[in-house]
């Protein structure tokens, strides 16, 4: 009789510390997915800054090439302004 019950003693502390590790990992492994989330969030955040920055790079580029393209003629314009100038001729009437 006493060895029943010391067997089923045994067997429930054996099952105790079964849940005990058990709760422990249950508790690391919830861990390591909180970790995990917070990680992809803050690379998420990078990337975000990342390309806010590429972005604005970008505009002012092509605000600069605007500003550029607005102060000096174009074209034929470009040409006749960058034209030495010839000689003098006089036209007698």
């Amino acid at each position: 009789m006493e060895s029943t019950v010391t067997l089923i003693k045994a067997r429930r502390e054996q099952l105790v510390a079964i849940r005990n590790e058990l709760k422990e990992l249950t508790a690391k492994a919830k861990a390591e997915r909180v970790q995990l989330v917070e990680t992809r969030k803050a690379e998420a955040e990078a990337r975000k800054q990342e390309r806010a920055v590429k972005k604005a790079e970008r505009i002012a580029k092509l605000e600069a090439r605007l500003r550029d393209l607005k102060a000096a003629p174009v074209g034929s314009k470009a040409l006749k302004a960058n034209r030495k100038p010839g000689p003098v001729t006089v036209t007698k009437s």
